[in-house]
């Protein structure tokens, strides 16, 4: 019973595990800086498997939780027998290398790396940039923007200087931006909050300049932005509101003037009284609109187009606008209705999701590995980066002959620890591989950013490798994890897998406890035919008296002779357990059935006072089985590791 109770603990923490977001959720409420355990001197050795040393912080952690799970009190004698068996399984799993399987690897892996993001994310931090998120919502800003490709950094600054000597953004947007909508629009965006652009750098410079200002560049995944910001104001709340929408993107002249033509029939309509939500049925070339009437969500500034949203908030509650042309084509709007900004009380969760999906959980996460790397000992060598910078001025920019002298050089440009660990020229010219950039000042700023990332990426190795002796909860949470996994794997292997594939093994089981493995009634073994009527059903039943077809065929067999108008299935039912065999098998009612299957036929069974092999009873037997199993293999790995447990120790927990 103890055996069974330590696997189904260790099997619901590996589907627990397997759901990780219910798990990290309740683990970021209770990871609370402490001294650790594991970095104790007084941590006794509990028991000692091999050689290997369990210390009592670990035992007593797993005692503790066990207890805490147990639905009857277990004595510690009887918990040290089962944590026994279960180090010894878990041993033999660790030397039969089972840490070593891709699938463990790669379950470990993921369960680590969320296991340690709660403590990356600093609280104060996460709480300020929470704050600063509400900010951003409160009130709007006004943008214009300019987009260029990863490869136009050159431009960027040229743009950039061409707008501090004077030069209209509006008139550089429409000439050089990547973004071809800038060519009417000459970049402006219109209002933007916070939280609705895809990169945060863009938001934080947006609301920390003042109108007419204008950006440094500033770079992203998808290339170097320019912006401006043309104004700012209090955030005018959200909208909710309808609209019927006549499309004109992409028409000529005389299909725009029909449409304008029908706009202005339906505004006449409406006007006049016309139901909004028939019309809009009727009349919007909104596909969604047709079964919804039009409805939009709540929104506010920067989720629609500028002069959809200008007409939108124009509006007073249940207000109609006039025809509203915008780059899809003419609108009437209805307002439903108009609220103000939430509370920060009512958003601060939401936002502090947010905060911790996008960019900003990077930020958050970089100034707790500065605050780490400040008490590691870290340091990065300038002046190793300096002659970095020299071999790309030599090199004229990033190339095979620049990776080449970066390797050679062997320069240590970061060291953390006091095992010092290193980022080296040697690593960054790895990094570079595959990058060529011939302009020497672009190229400066790529390794500079990837010296900022090979630092932030060892700093996280080094404070992942020493975080369980700094983090009890921590170390023991990750070790419960990995030890359980090894055992999952490993007992499948030895127990439940080969119990549910050794027919032959289970059938002797069966036949060696044959007096343990009874039924309280007798049971139908055999088949059932379903048919979708009577005439079906006994053609089909006499198709297989008539032919000598093997079990393993009678599904395939019935399907290429009946198509899915006839199946067959395998029962073992008991007298009660199922009305159809009751009434085939035991002379039951027949029973009252409704539905694609009315009619239903015996074939090739028979009633049983007892079952006659393990496949008639297999649960049992299996369970059976596999404690037989679990049995020879623990006396076996009895045999082969030694197993000293230090009773003293023990003893205090008493």
């Amino acid at each position: 019973m103890a055996a069974l109770y330590i696997r189904i603990c260790f099997l619901f923490l590996f589907i627990l595990m397997k759901k990780h977001a219910v798990a990290l959720a309740l683990l970021a409420a209770v990871c609370m800086p402490v001294t650790g355990d594991a970095g104790k001197k007084n941590d006794p050795v509990v028991i000692s498997i091999a050689g290997e040393d369990v210390r009592l912080s670990e035992f007593q952690y797993l005692y503790n939780k066990n207890a805490e799970q147990q639905a009857e009190p277990v004595s510690l004698d009887e918990y040290v027998k089962m944590f026994v068996n279960y180090k010894l399984k878990v041993r033999a799993a660790r030397d039969a290398r089972v840490d070593t399987l891709a699938s463990f690897v790669k379950d470990y892996n993921q369960f680590q790396k969320e296991l340690v993001t709660p403590y990356l994310h600093d609280e104060a931090v996460t709480d300020s940039m929470t704050r600063v998120a509400y900010s951003h919502v409160v009130e709007n800003v006004a943008i214009s923007h300019i987009i260029l490709p990863r490869n136009e950094r050159a431009l960027a600054d040229s743009l950039h200087t061409r707008l501090k000597a004077g030069d209209d953004f509006a008139q550089l947007a429409r000439k050089y931006s990547a973004d071809r909508t800038c060519e009417k629009t000459g970049g402006y965006m219109g209002y933007i909050s916070g939280g609705r652009l895809p990169v945060y750098a863009i938001e934080d410079a947006a609301f920390r300049m003042e109108p007419g200002q204008f950006s440094d560049v500033i770079p992203s995944r998808w290339g170097y932005h320019l912006i401006k910001v043309e104004a700012k104001r209090k955030a005018p709340g959200e909208v909710k509101a309808r609209h019927i929408l006549k499309l004109t993107n992409g028409l000529d002249a005389a299909a725009v003037a029909v449409k304008k033509t029908q706009i202005d029939s339906i505004y006449g309509l409406l006007k006049n009284g016309a139901d909004f939500i028939e019309v809009a049925s009727r009349e919007t070339d909104d596909p969604s609109g047709k079964s919804n009437g039009g409805d939009l969500p709540w929104f506010g500034p920067g989720m629609m187009v500028p002069d959809f949203e200008k007409a939108a908030f124009s509006l007073s509650a249940n207000e109609l606008s006039e025809p509203v042309m915008s780059p899809f084509g003419y609108h009437i709007i209805l307002c439903e209705g108009r609220r103000d900004v939430a509370s920060f009380d009512e958003l601060k969760d939401k936002l502090r999701d947010r905060v911790l999906s996008d960019d900003r959980e990077e930020i958050i996460i970089n100034r707790t590995l500065d605050k780490y790397m400040r008490q590691a000992r870290s340091k990065i060598e300038w002046k190793s980066t300096g002659r970095v910078h020299g071999i790309l001025e030599q090199c004229g920019g990033i190339n095979d002959e620049a990776r080449k002298r970066l390797t050679a050089a062997a320069l240590t440009l970061f060291k953390i620890g006091h095992k010092v660990e290193k980022v080296t020229s040697a690593d960054l010219a790895s990094a570079l591989e595959g990058v060529d950039i011939a302009d020497p000042s672009a190229a400066a700023e790529v390794v500079d950013n990837h010296i900022k990332e090979l630092v932030y990426a060892k700093a996280m190795d080094h404070f992942v490798a020493t975080l369980p002796d700094r983090e009890s909860q921590y170390a023991n949470l990750l070790n419960e994890y990995r030890d359980g996994l090894l055992l999952c794997e490993i007992s499948n292997s030895k127990v439940w897998d080969r119990a549910n594939k050794d027919h032959d093994g289970l059938q002797k089981c069966f036949l060696a406890h044959r007096d343990e493995f009874v039924w309280d009634k007798p049971h139908y073994k055999g088949y059932i035919i379903a048919a979708k009527s009577d005439s079906l059903a006994d053609a089909a039943l006499s198709y297989l008296n008539t032919s000598d077809i093997d079990a393993s065929e009678l599904v395939s067999s019935l399907r290429k002779q009946f198509g899915t108008d006839v199946k067959i299935e395998k029962v073992i039912a008991g007298r009660g357990d199922n009305a159809v065999v009751d009434h085939l098998a035991f002379a039951g009612p027949e029973p009252n059935l409704s539905g694609r299957w009315t009619s239903y036929r015996a074939y090739a069974g028979q009633v049983l006072e007892q079952p006659s092999e393990a496949a008639d009873i297999k649960g049992p037997v299996s369970q059976k089985y596999q404690q037989e199993l679990e049995q020879a293999w623990l006396d076996e790995l009895s045999s082969r590791y030694a197993v000293k447990v230090n009773g003293k120790v023990i003893d205090t927990l008493r």
